[in-house]
This record gives C-alpha cells, sequence and structure tokens, in this order.
C-alpha cells in the first residue's frame, strides 16, 4: 500500500460497508472516486523483522534521489517526529480512562505498531458534492493531521455536516475506530469527509496509528468468559481497505 495514489485509485466511502457501520446511509459511490491524490508512507521494515513480508510491512516505493532530492530524509524526519507525539498523545489516551500507566491495552497496542503517513494533494473542484475524500471514519485508533491551511475538512455530527476550519500550527485529532471499540465509545470515531470548493489546491498531511497488527480489539469490559470473537488490527485494516481501493489500484 505505500507509494504513490493515482487520484480517483480509492473510494474511502466504500469502508462504511453495506449497513453495519452507522455511517452507511452516508453511502453514495455513485458520485464517483476520492479527488486526491498523494503518496503513502509507513517505516520501512527490515528484512529481518518477524513482521517482514506480512500485511503493510515492506519498504516505501518512492522518487529516487536523483528525482526528487531530500524527499525520502525530509519524510522519514517527519513521520518520527508525529510518532513521537503520537505516543504522547496514547499516554493521555491512557491516563483519561485510568489505566496503570506500565500495563494497558494502550501501550500494547502500539507496540510494533503499524503507521501510515499520506502526503495528500486535493485539486480544486467547482462539480456539485465532489468529495477529495468520501464520509469515513479512520480505521485504527489515532489520527493527527496537519494541514496548509485551506478549508475543505467537514465533519459528521448531528445529522448534518459541520466544516472544520483549520488553525495555523495545530495538528487536528481524529479517533480511530479500533480505539472506539476498545473504549465502548468512550472515544468515538469520528465520521469525516473532504470537499474542496475552495478554489485552491489543499494540502494535508496524515498520520495514522493504526496499531500492532496481532493486537484483539476487544472492548474493555468484555467478560474474560465470553466466546466472542474479535478481530485483530490486521484483519480490520485489510477489511476497510480492500473495500475502498478501485481493482488494479491496491
Amino acid at each position: 500500500m505505500a507509494g504513490y495514489e493515482l487520484i480517483g485509485s480509492q473510494a474511502l466511502e466504500g469502508s462504511l460497508g453495506g449497513g453495519e457501520h452507522e455511517g452507511a446511509h452516508l453511502v453514495n459511490l455513485k458520485l464517483g472516486s476520492d479527488q486526491k491524490e498523494g503518496l503513502m508512507m509507513g517505516f520501512d521494515t527490515s528484512p529481518s523483522s518477524k513482521h517482514w513480508g506480512r500485511y503493510a510491512h515492506g519498504v516505501n516505493v518512492l522518487p529516487t534521489e536523483e528525482q526528487v532530492p531530500g524527499l525520502k530524509a525530509v519524510a522519514e524526519e517527519y513521520m518520527e517526529e508525529v510518532w513521537k507525539l503520537q505516543r504522547r498523545m496514547s499516554t493521555i489516551v491512557a491516563a483519561s480512562l485510568d489505566l496503570p500507566a506500565e500495563n494497558n491495552f494502550v501501550k500494547d497496542a502500539l507496540t510494533d505498531a503499524i503507521v501510515f503517513t499520506r502526503f495528500l494533494h486535493y485539486p480544486p473542484t467547482e462539480v456539485k458534492d465532489t468529495t477529495g475524500i468520501g464520509a469515513h471514519t479512520d480505521f485504527g485508533f489515532t489520527t493527527l493531521l496537519a494541514t496548509s491551511g485551506e478549508p475543505g475538512l467537514e465533519l459528521y455530527f448531528e445529522d448534518s455536516w459541520h466544516p472544520i476550519e483549520p488553525e495555523e500550527g495545530a495538528f487536528i485529532l481524529n479517533i480511530g475506530d479500533c480505539l472506539s471499540r476498545m473504549t465502548n465509545g468512550t472515544f468515538k470515531s469520528s465520521l469525516h469527509r473532504v470537499v474542496n470548493n475552495s478554489g485552491k489546491n489543499r494540502y494535508s498531511i496524515p498520520c495514522f496509528l493504526e496499531g500492532n497488527p496481532d493486537f484483539v480489539v476487544r472492548p474493555m469490559g468484555t467478560s474474560e468468559n465470553s466466546t466472542e470473537v474479535f478481530e485483530t488490527v490486521e484483519q480490520v485494516l485489510r477489511g476497510r481497505f480492500d473495500s475502498t481501493y478501485q481493482p488494479g489500484h491496491k
């Protein structure tokens, strides 16, 4: 999944499913695919890693240093710094849930976590109802989003869409589905989309903390005697990502 993504290669509304997700009534795939392009990156996996060759593990496919000088170094430095901030945010989540500092599900989920960063471009459009990214919730635990300052991000709340005004120098924090499930909705995943009617190019850099691929997304308070089968982070990601990519573009 790492590398360049063409405009129209993904339709994130597809992740809302066929009725199981709370936002499924908003699915309107006839509007077309997401009008965005970008570069998707993760941390390179060493061939000696136990995760080498698994889903979402490998090496980034990037332009060469000759093609785009400095891209790899700058992108990796940015990802590392935002990942540090993600970890700090996760300790706040744990503290707010009164979890023990040294032994809690947040710490377990962060160990060997899958982390994606997307460098996204949304070209302007005047076509009504065209979305840069269709309605969706993020899949993992938390997302930290930096923007270029152009509007376009919208949050669905109380049956209507509300614009989120970007604030200079600040990140926007989204809660993902895995954290929402784990906390039984105490931290609720946010349904959102992007509509770029600004007449300008819009850029954003979301960093997704997805979690350890083997971590079981088991809601807090579930009885130890429960026989219910819960998905792992990898299973959640596979199911959600696979429902959004167009044939030949994944």
